[in-house]
């Protein structure tokens, strides 16, 4: 199993602050960093929710297992994106 770590960050839609994420991508296939990097500068600085991030790395790496886990208000939060078997 090959574990891949990056950070992104986004502003909050709500109270406007800047919030980070680490984002770690767990595969049983080799994942190319340049690929990984590439979908991060894609998320990387919008104003959106930490769902919406998590739902738009999920269209733009198909088939990938990860977590996006940050703070925000205080608060640590965690959003899992499983694989879809299907794919």
């Amino acid at each position: 199993m090959n574990t891949y770590t990056t950070t992104v960050h986004g502003k909050c839609p709500v109270g406007r602050n800047w919030d980070y994420y680490d984002l770690q991508i767990v595969s049983a296939t080799i994942i190319m960093c340049e690929e990984i990097e590439r979908v991060a500068n894609i998320v990387r600085g919008a104003t959106m929710t930490q769902e919406k991030m998590a739902k738009q790395i999920a269209d733009l790496l198909p088939g990938v297992e990860f977590k996006l886990i940050g703070v925000h208000s205080n608060v640590r939060t965690e959003v899992h994106h499983a694989r879809d078997a299907s794919k």
